[in-house]
């Protein structure tokens, strides 16, 4: 993968920045504070996604709210861009004519192009100002977390405190174990105890009644209480039954003299028929009493006569009010034809000649007052003829509502008649209905108690034959002795079982708390082997957990790891080295600690200077870039010369041009201040 194009927008002090990158070497140059250093900072987040600040808002450059890193690149011949916002998640890439959006498919294709993880890319193939000289930090564990990021070591202190906090501290405590062998002997002696009380009960159970002779007994005595009890109860029952069967036989002989009644009445023929008979008559005469009442009240309200005379005068009024009506109508009109000359002379009122034919006039006041005389009369008129004309018709009016109510009347009174007389020949007879409906209640009363008497008849015969079946199931006794003498030698014999039952529930008792001891001191035997079993294993767990938490202390897992890449890399470092012509070997040894030796020296030097370590720590990045990053042909190097004299610069740039020239890695990205640089480069950029 090659970078082509590295696009900045507010992004720390660029607000808006592009560089394009050519193939080969390129330096980076400018003066100090000019946002060198941020170009590799936004390689590094472009690439990885990670930061070198503690929040992604210390990227933003001041006073902006948005920021985001764009690059162009080449990958297996095909170009593709990839842009990283500083706010929000967003991240674009598009590669092979196809944009991807979704954050986890960038990602997921974005690692598989890389080939290599962020800690490969940030330890190896980039070489930050003022990291390189860390490893050989007089801290220990400064050195271990450096070379742990370099040879990609996870850090193992995160998994020996994990296997300490979730693991062997929290594994719980060992279970209790009991003495199993006092146990066991416990067990034994509540045994042998519970055995001799089960042989006790045996014993006793013997001398016990069985359930079967028990049964007998039980059965015998309440034979014996239930003949004490009938015998008690027998003269009632007798005495009870021959005074039903008294009662019966007046019942009976009653019923006969009701039934003789009955047929006396029954005799007479169907009274309930002719009553009915004679209720349909008597509803029908009182139909026509009711007629001939309502008749006779309308008759005093109203006859023919009086309806002839009401519509004479009826007929007298209406021409009255027409009359009146036509003299009205007449005055009206006579009003309103001198109304109209009183109106046409009225303008000719004190001229001589008339305005339109010039004939002389006459003296018109004489005139037009005999016309206003006349209007008044017609008007005083008017009013008196409408005053009786309103008169005649309210008058006419009434006499009209009072000859519809007459003839109204007139016409009930025929109606009533006419059905009045085909009622005309109905009679009814009152003594008649009466003896009738006393023959029936008489009857009613009689069948009523001829009913009651067999109800009481069937309980009757009811209760003797339950009192008969009573007194044939009495018990009877049939024994040689008194009832009271067996009874006390029948209770003696249960309650002499009894006793023995009642200590048999205690050996029974007692035997099943034996039992339960027995049980929980099995249940404790089996606990405590459980237990032993459990704390063993626990033991052995616990055992294997600390083995792996000592594993992974740094002078275990981690060292003989890095010992093992050492093996590899110290080939590649010593190359790299003799470009600096550095007569000394490297080795890492307890402690991570970097150590320079003389040619077939024993003791290390004593004094390593800053930069004999920045030499050594360019070529173990090469060293690695060369074992972990072949797939990833691109190295960034900021400040390569610090603390190097003035001969072993030259040498650093000398061995950056001998890699330009194998053309290993095809492209180096160089930011340095150095002059020599541009003898080595392909391409400068300056900020």
């Amino acid at each position: 993968m090659q970078l082509l194009e590295l696009t900045l927008h507010n992004y720390k002090i660029h607000r808006k920045k592009t560089l394009i990158f050519e193939p080969g070497v390129v330096g980076i140059i400018g003066d100090n504070g000019c946002g060198k250093s941020s170009i590799f900072s936004a390689i590094c987040f472009l690439f990885t996604g990670e930061v070198d600040v503690d929040k992604k808002a210390d990227l933003l450059t001041l006073g902006e709210a948005e920021g985001w890193v764009k690059g162009k690149f080449t990958h297996n011949n095909k170009e593709g861009t990839i842009e990283r916002h500083i706010s929000s998640p967003k991240i674009v890439l598009t590669y092979d004519g196809i944009t991807y959006n979704k954050v986890t498919e960038v990602n997921l294709l974005w690692s598989e192009m890389l080939q290599i993880d962020a800690a490969v890319f940030n330890n190896v193939i980039v070489a930050k100002q003022g990291e390189i000289q860390n490893l050989f930090s007089d801290e220990s564990v400064i050195r271990e977390k450096i070379f742990q990021k370099i040879f990609m070591v996870p850090p193992t202190e995160k998994i020996r405190s994990c296997i300490w906090d979730n693991y062997i501290k929290a594994c719980p405590p060992e279970k209790l174990e009991e003495d199993i062998q006092l146990l066991q002997a416990n067990q034994v002696a509540i045994a042998g105890k519970r055995n001799e009380i089960l042989s006790e009960i045996d014993r006793k159970q013997i001398n016990s009644l069985t359930s079967i002779v028990l049964h007998s007994i039980n059965n015998r005595i309440s034979f014996l209480k239930q003949c004490q009890s009938d015998l008690v109860e027998k003269p009632a029952v007798e005495f009870n039954l021959n005074s039903y069967k008294t009662e019966l036989g007046a019942n009976e002989a009653a019923v006969d003299e009701l039934k003789v009644l009955e047929s006396r009445l029954l005799a007479k023929g169907d009274l309930q028929l002719e009553l009915n008979d004679l209720i349909v008559i008597k509803t029908k005469f009182e139909q026509k009493q009711s007629l001939a009442q309502e008749i006779l009240n309308l008759s005093k309200q109203a006859d023919r006569d009086s309806l002839t005379r009401l519509q004479l005068n009826l007929k007298a009024l209406n021409e009255q009010t027409e009359e009146k009506r036509n003299e009205l109508n007449n005055t009206n009109t006579k009003l309103k034809e001198v109304t109209i000359q009183m109106d046409k002379f009225k303008n000719l009122a004190g001229k001589v000649c008339c305005p339109t034919c010039d004939q002389e006039l006459q003296d018109m006041t004489g005139f037009i007052d005999n016309l206003n005389t006349q209007i008044i009369d017609l008007k005083s008129r008017q009013i008196k003829i409408n005053n009786l004309y309103s008169q005649a018709l309210h008058k006419s009016k009434l006499a009209q509502e009072e000859a519809g109510k007459m003839e109204i009347i007139v016409r009930r009174i025929a109606y009533l008649t006419e059905e009045w007389n085909k009622l005309s020949e109905v009679e009814f007879s009152k003594d008649k209905y009466d003896s009738i409906s006393k023959s029936i209640l008489d009857l009613k009363i009689i069948q009523a108690s001829i009913q009651s008497v067999n109800q009481r008849i069937s309980e009757l015969t009811t209760e003797i034959r339950v009192l008969n079946e009573k007194l044939s199931n009495l018990s009877i006794y049939d024994g040689n002795v008194t009832i009271e003498e067996e009874l006390t030698v029948l209770d003696s014999a249960i309650k002499g079982d009894e006793r023995i039952k009642e200590e048999i529930n205690e050996f029974k008792l007692e035997a099943g708390k034996l039992e339960h001891e027995l049980l929980l001191l099995e249940q404790r035997i089996k606990t405590s082997e459980d237990n032993s079993v459990y704390n063993l294993r626990r033991k052995e767990y616990l055992s294997s957990l600390t083995a792996a938490y000592d594993i992974f202390h740094a002078s275990q897992f981690p060292r003989k790891l890095i010992e093992s890449y050492m093996d590899h890399v110290q080939v590649y470092l010593a190359n790299y080295l003799e470009y600096f012509n550095l007569p000394y070997s490297v080795r890492v040894e307890d402690g991570f600690k970097i150590r320079l030796y003389e040619p077939e020296g024993v003791d290390p030097l004593p004094r390593v200077s800053g930069g004999q370590e920045m030499m050594v720590g360019i070529c173990l990045r090469l060293a690695l870039h060369k074992m972990f990053a072949k797939a990833f042909s691109l190295w960034l190097i900021d400040e390569g010369t610090t603390h190097l004299s003035e001969s072993k610069k030259q040498n650093y740039f000398d061995l950056i041009d001998e890699l330009r020239n194998q053309k290993v890695i095809k492209q180096i990205i160089i930011i340095d201040h150095d002059e020599r640089l541009a003898n080595v480069v392909d391409q400068i950029i300056e900020l």
